[in-house]
């Protein structure tokens, strides 16, 4: 067990709970920005599914399981056996049964990390824009040590983001596209 697998077990359950949390928090207090950000992440994940279904892909672990390249070692819930949190570890293990195994391109976990931090980018104040880029960066660099993703998967989840949020930003600005 090292540090950085208990630190990376944090930023990768972040996923599950900072997108959701945000969207409910906005929700509450600012329906107007609620539908900008939801237009945002409704897009990532169309695109993302999209891809799923056009051109399932496996991930790194499932390519080493298969013999694709080298046994590579899968710690995504070391972090949180090694916290005393057994609970968490197998109820992420046993949602691994349900999902999709073949739908890592785009990594959607990249994608909406950057959709969190850009969303609410403008207004930051100018130094901490910076500091909060650490959000995606950290979550890819944990999604390829877990094993979980390759970088080009995160690349494209960048990619499908940017799409999204110039698409709504032009249509906001210019048709007057409100809610």
């Amino acid at each position: 067990m090292r540090w950085y697998d208990v630190v990376g077990s944090l930023i990768y359950f972040t996923h599950f709970c900072v997108p959701m949390g945000i969207a409910v928090a906005l929700w509450a207090r600012n329906r107007d920005r609620w539908v900008q950000y939801i237009r945002r992440l409704a897009t990532v994940l169309f695109l993302g599914v999209a891809t799923f279904v056009l051109f399932p892909a496996a991930p790194p672990w499932m390519v080493a399981k298969e013999g694709g390249m080298d046994p590579i070692a899968r710690p995504t819930v070391r972090g949180w056996t090694h916290l005393g949190l057994d609970t968490v570890s197998r109820v992420i293990e046993r949602g691994r049964e349900v999902v999709n195994p073949v739908a890592a391109v785009p990594s959607l976990h990249v994608a909406f990390s950057l959709i969190v931090v850009l969303f609410f980018a403008k207004q930051m104040p100018n130094w901490l824009r910076p500091i909060v880029v650490v959000f995606p960066a950290s979550m890819m660099l944990t999604l390829v040590y877990f094993g979980e993703h390759f970088v080009f998967d995160g690349i494209l989840g960048v990619a499908y983001v940017l799409i999204a949020f110039r698409f709504w930003s032009h249509r906001e600005r210019t048709k007057g596209f409100s809610v």
